[in-house]
């Protein structure tokens, strides 16, 4: 699926946005890396009503540079980017020279030195990260992918969750937030057999080859890279948000259990598990300590409530009804993020608070 040329013109208007601004800041950088979906070439875009091209996620770039910035002022260009362009967000990250060659094996390095773009500077910048090698990326990454796409199936929905007709940008959001999901299931299935690719295309082109005899990939991932890539809009009722959202979320699950097993070295089959893995083994509990010590107050212990909260609302929505124990779970670790937190939330009220707390924390 290639792109049409007019959203080539909106990327490079975009990216000349983005380059000025950082040049602005940072008048002595290194170089400006676009990676990501765009820098790859495989971003996602979509048509409004008057047929003009947007960008619909956001753009990443890396700021190459030995002054380092306040992640507040990061933050605060972030939002100026944003409003210029007109994209729901544009994240900025800032690495110096000496933190790229000491970048360790993960997704994002991999993904940073194969597959992105340098938009201005030093065009040998990639060289300096190390090797990276698809069969030897760990399986903490699929703990990264797990809580990160916890997100995506809470904070998918607005205030009424599934009981109303989505329309136009609500259904748009939706729908690429369960492909999100969809393909990260197909990453965790990549980890385990050695063949993450830096490409979405590939990375679900190697999925069918690898599972002939899945029917619920066969569906759900071409479906999913579909949408990922031109996001679409059109209405959903309510069962047809039910059935979607389930079909990703179980896909997700049943794929993220078995790679979390593998992270934890011990068996994951439940929030539950999550929970007593993420805390209470000898290397989680050291790093609680440390961080306690360190910032001489509860902010991780907040921040790991509000993630063990979204592992057990997406556990606890199911085919069959909402299950009351993951519920009362959740309701738990959102009490010890914010006690200000009502006890007596149902699973959509818990989500919305999850999502407000993922948020300000």
């Amino acid at each position: 699926m290639e792109k049409p040329d007019a959203t080539s013109e909106v990327l490079e208007r975009d990216l000349r946005l983005i380059v000025a601004s950082c040049l602005e800041r940072f008048p002595n950088l290194r170089a400006i890396i676009l990676y990501g979906g765009y820098g790859r070439g495989e971003g996602s875009w979509y048509q409004d009503s008057d047929g003009a091209w947007h960008a619909y996620n956001d753009y990443d770039v890396l700021i190459v540079s030995e002054k380092r910035a306040p992640k507040t002022e990061l933050g605060a260009l972030e939002k100026r980017l944003a409003k210029k362009i007109g994209i729901r967000w544009v994240d900025l990250g800032l690495k110096t020279s000496a933190d790229l060659r000491a970048w360790n094996q993960s997704i994002l390095s991999y993904d940073t030195k194969y597959a992105s773009k340098v938009l201005y500077g030093d065009a040998s910048v990639l060289d300096e990260i190390p090797e990276v090698k698809a069969d030897r990326l760990p399986w903490v990454e699929a703990r990264v992918l797990y809580q990160v796409r916890l997100y995506t199936l809470l904070g998918s929905l607005g205030p009424n969750g599934m009981a109303v007709t989505l329309h136009d940008e609500e259904a748009r959001f939706f729908r690429n937030q369960m492909a999100k999901a969809i393909l990260a299931a197909v990453d965790v299935l990549l980890l385990a057999h050695g063949r993450y690719h830096a490409s979405y295309r590939e990375r679900v082109r190697r999925v069918l080859e690898l599972y002939p005899d899945r029917q619920n990939l066969q569906e759900l991932c071409p479906w999913a890279l579909s949408e990922k890539l031109r996001p679409q809009a059109p209405e959903m009722k309510p069962h047809e948000v039910a059935r979607l959202y389930h079909s990703a979320r179980d896909l997700f699950l049943r794929e993220m259990y078995p790679a979390l097993s593998k992270e934890f070295g011990r068996r994951i089959e439940g929030p539950l598990d999550v929970v007593r893995a993420s805390r209470w083994l000898p290397t989680a509990l050291l790093k609680r300590i440390y961080w306690v010590a360190k910032f001489r107050g509860l902010r991780m212990e907040r921040e790991q409530a509000v993630f063990f909260a979204q592992a057990f609302l997406v556990s606890a929505f199911r085919r069959d009804g909402i299950h009351e124990p993951d519920l009362r779970h959740a309701i738990l670790h959102l009490r010890f993020a914010d006690p200000g937190i009502s006890a007596s939330l149902d699973w959509n009220q818990a989500r919305i608070e999850a999502s407000r707390l993922r948020m300000e924390l």
